[in-house]
């Protein structure tokens, strides 16, 4: 008898050439996948899979708990030995990944030939000879998500650690590798170690178990020991209690507004206290050393996901995917401070949710030398591909990542709860016959005079303006940096050699042309600059800003004599030549109230030349900055 193959997502099959796609699912909920996602490693041109490669990724981008179950074969013609090498690509790739699997695997096993109406889905067994049934039918789960989550439980562990590293001499890089060894063995002895303990945290559904439970001491193998399993608060919960019970339903809403559950949160802690299965106090060790000795400490942050079914006892769960996952962790990192350049490297892992993947997954980054280093763009590049999204946007840099101990306000883009964002939606329109409005795309955030109780009325205009800026970068995710205060982007400025010290702590303007220099030193982003010789001639502009607002999105800043403004976007009738602009006044000192900020004009349309005289001054020179969308990831 066939079998029902469940799809919890859409093949992403926009590749130029023939292609392997991995299908993900868990074992433990057979027949069913969550994610595809690319392969990326090739032993040479042979189109076979680099093995080795594939499970080094697999295993940091996967939350523990999900793996390979299947393969899809994208071919330009068909053959009869395509659904064949499917089968055969998956099943040696999960004997790879889980090692200790003896018995015979059935994988899904699909093709995808070019010119045909889909992808055709196979059960595939390789015991002897190989053998291939149809599956009775194949489902697009029409909502994936509350699938997903119904079946499955999120988990979530952190460890910080300070990793002593004694040695007589790091003259050579033997000297420290047999060093970092042997400290990683001893914390990888720990984690699996009777004096572990773990504190589970999690919304239960039964009240009188709402309370942090604690696996003691974790001896492996007594899944169902009453002795493993006490309640924190003095109750006593069931040895039988399963991950389901901890299971919260709350949603997270991720930086691009996928959703994940709030996961149950897994404190590891070793009893310093017991020795032999014995009370005893806590003990110094003394190693006498035959000479000089240095010492290094390394600091060393695993940050794991997994994801196992809600029937899975607790005690399953820590063993067979908690502990795993942060074993594996830390030989990555082990791995990655053994061949990074940087003295102090810091390497960090962190949890994404970027669009198309239903689940969170995971990247280790070496931030030493800042987010923008080839050789880290280069990281986010492969991973780009696995996942088959676009080169030219970020999503997985760490604005994007995944916070787990603040919950997202759905409601609130801003970063800081004190201040407006998107002044400008609850507008009327222009009131232009026949243009066309061309708007900022995205979030930002208004800044204004005295702000942050900073009294920069009369000369921060275009301070302001810059910030609001920076926010918009911010808040699309393009970087984490903070928005600059007043000193900081004087002592850019400075420190590029654009002004002299005493600029610091000065009340002097600044315009476009300093703004530029502040963005490209502080995100990276590159400027155009418009110039007009009178605010008469800005009109003329607004082909160009349209244009700029529809392919780039970006606030505008412009600037003329001592004034400053943000530009929002245009409304422009290319047949008349009329025009209007959405202007974001940065002079604004009053409350942060968006009726009164509305009502005054503070945020409105406004025309080069109206019945109340001119908004941009026909004596006056104009410079516009024109921020770029970085156009990579």
């Amino acid at each position: 008898m066939g079998q029902i193959i469940h799809l919890l997502c859409k093949e992403n099959l926009n590749l130029e050439n023939n292609g392997l796609l991995w299908l993900i699912g868990s074992s433990l909920m057979p027949f069913v996948v969550v994610s595809i996602l690319h392969c990326i490693h090739f032993q040479s041109n042979s189109g076979v899979p680099n093995y080795a490669a594939e499970a080094e990724d697999l295993r940091i981008v996967l939350p523990k708990g999900l793996e390979v179950v299947g393969a899809i074969l994208i071919r330009e013609m068909d053959g009869s030995d395509i659904v064949n090498k499917a089968g055969d690509y998956a099943v040696e790739m999960i004997r790879i990944l889980l090692p200790n699997i003896q018995e015979c695997l059935r994988v899904i096993a699909a093709k995808f030939v070019r010119g045909t109406l889909g992808v055709q889905y196979f059960l595939y067994t390789q015991h002897g000879s190989p053998s291939i049934e149809v599956p009775d039918d194949v489902v697009y789960e029409v909502k994936p998500l509350e699938y997903l989550w119904k079946n499955m439980c999120l988990m979530h562990s952190k460890m910080l650690l300070k990793v002593p590293l004694y040695s007589p001499s790091f003259k050579n890089s033997s000297d420290y590798e047999a060093v970092l060894s042997r400290a990683v063995n001893i914390i990888l002895s720990d984690l699996r170690s009777p004096r572990l303990h773990c504190y589970i945290e999690g919304s239960t559904k039964h009240p009188e178990y709402n309370l942090p439970i604690l696996l003691k001491p974790f001896v492996l193998g007594k899944v169902n020991d009453s002795s493993t399993i006490i309640g924190v608060g003095g109750s006593s919960p069931p040895s039988t209690l399963q991950c389901s019970e901890f299971c919260s339903f709350d949603i997270l809403n991720s930086t691009v507004g996928a959703q994940v559950p709030t996961p149950v949160k897994v404190t590891l802690m070793l009893n310093q206290s017991v020795r032999n299965g014995q009370p005893a106090a806590p003990c110094a060790k003394f190693l006498p050393s035959p000479g000089d000795t240095a010492l290094t400490v390394l600091r060393l942050s695993l940050d794991v996901l997994c994801m196992g079914p809600g029937k899975l006892y607790l005690n399953e769960a820590v063993q067979d995917l908690v502990i795993p996952a942060l074993s594996e962790q830390l030989l990555a990192l082990k791995s990655l401070v053994r061949n990074s350049a940087a003295e102090k490297p810091k390497i960090c892992s962190y949890h994404f949710h970027p669009p198309g993947i239903l689940h969170p997954i995971s990247s280790i980054y070496d931030t030493s030398y800042g987010e923008l280093e080839l050789g880290l763009v280069e990281v986010r590049k492969m991973l780009h591909r696995r996942l088959g999204l676009p080169l030219n946007q970020p999503f997985l840099r760490i604005a994007n990542s995944l916070d787990f101990t603040i919950k997202s306000d759905p409601t609130c883009h801003s970063t800081d709860n004190l201040r407006l964002c998107d002044v400008h939606i609850g507008l009327q329109s222009s009131g232009l016959i026949g243009g066309r409005p061309s708007l900022i795309q995205g979030s930002y955030e208004y800044y204004h005079y005295l702000q942050d109780s900073w009294d920069d009325k009369g000369w921060g205009c275009a301070y302001r303006s810059l910030q609001t800026i920076v926010s918009w970068f911010r808040l699309q995710n393009y970087t984490a940096v903070e928005v600059p205060s007043h000193r900081k982007i004087q002592e850019i400025l400075v420190g590029i050699g654009d002004k002299e010290a005493s600029f610091i702590g000065s009340q002097e303007w600044i315009g476009a042309i300093e703004l530029s220099f502040v963005l490209d030193t502080l995100l990276g982003v590159t400027c155009k600059i418009l110039n007009v010789r009178s605010g008469l001639e800005l009109p003329e502009k607004c082909r160009e800003l349209s244009f700029h607002f529809e392919t780039q999105g970006t606030p505008v800043m412009i600037g003329g004599g001592v004034l400053a403004y943000t530009l929002l976007g245009v409304d422009y009738n290319e047949s008349t030549g009329e025009s209007s602009f959405l202007i974001l006044d940065p002079h604004y000192i009053g409350p942060d109230d968006l009726k009164t900020i509305h009502s005054g004009g503070w945020c409105g349309w406004k025309k080069a030349v109206s019945n109340k005289g001119e908004f941009f001054l026909h004596n006056m020179f104009y410079n516009l900055l024109l921020p770029q969308r970085p156009t990579t990831v």
